[in-house]
C-alpha cells in the first residue's frame, strides 16, 4: 500500500507558519500508520522546495525510511486535477501497480471518480481524529484483502 501524502492542510494547518509541519498532526499521522506495512510518497508541493532526505528528517525514525519517493512535478499542467495527474504519473511507472490512498485537503485536485481513494482533511484542522479513523479503516480493509486467510 502506498500513501500519497500532502502537507499543506494535512500536516500543516491553514494559518500555521509556511513550511512548518505541525508536530501534533505529524504524530497522529505516524501513530496511525505505524502498525501497517505502508510506504509513503510525497505528493505535496513541498517536494519542489525540499529533497527527500530533508523531508525524512521531519518524521520519526520509524517512519522516515517508509518515505520512498515523491510524485513528479508536471510542468505546464495548471488545472484542477494537477495533483491527481502527478500521482497518476507516479503510479504508471510503479511496477507492480500498488494499492494506494491519498491524503489531501483539496477535492478539486482529483477527478470525482478518484475521490473514494482520497481521505480529505479540513485545511483548518489538518490530519485530525476523523482523518486518522478513515485512514486506519482503509488500511485495515486493505490488509485484510491481502491476507492469505481470506482464501480459506
Amino acid at each position: 500500500m502506498v500513501v500519497f501524502l500532502d502537507f499543506d492542510g494535512v500536516l500543516r494547518r491553514e494559518g500555521d507558519p509556511k513550511y512548518r509541519i505541525n508536530s501534533a498532526l505529524r504524530l497522529l499521522f505516524e501513530q496511525t500508520i505505524l502498525p501497517f506495512d505502508v510506504q509513503i510518497v510525497i505528493s505535496s508541493n513541498w517536494k519542489d522546495a525540499f529533497d527527500l532526505p530533508t523531508i525524512r528528517k521531519c518524521f520519526a525514525p520509524e517512519i522516515a525510511p517508509r518515505i520512498i519517493d515523491r510524485t513528479p512535478t508536471l510542468s505546464g499542467q495548471i488545472n484542477d486535477a494537477t495533483k491527481w495527474k502527478e500521482i497518476e504519473a507516479w503510479l504508471k511507472q510503479a511496477k507492480p501497480y500498488p494499492q494506494w490512498i491519498a491524503i489531501d485537503d483539496k477535492a478539486s485536485e482529483f477527478p470525482t471518480n478518484i475521490l473514494p481513494q482520497v481521505i480529505l482533511t479540513n485545511p483548518t484542522l489538518g490530519f485530525d481524529n476523523v482523518a486518522a479513523t478513515a485512514l486506519r479503516r482503509t488500511l485495515q480493509r486493505s490488509m485484510a484483502c491481502e491476507s492469505p486467510l481470506q482464501a480459506l
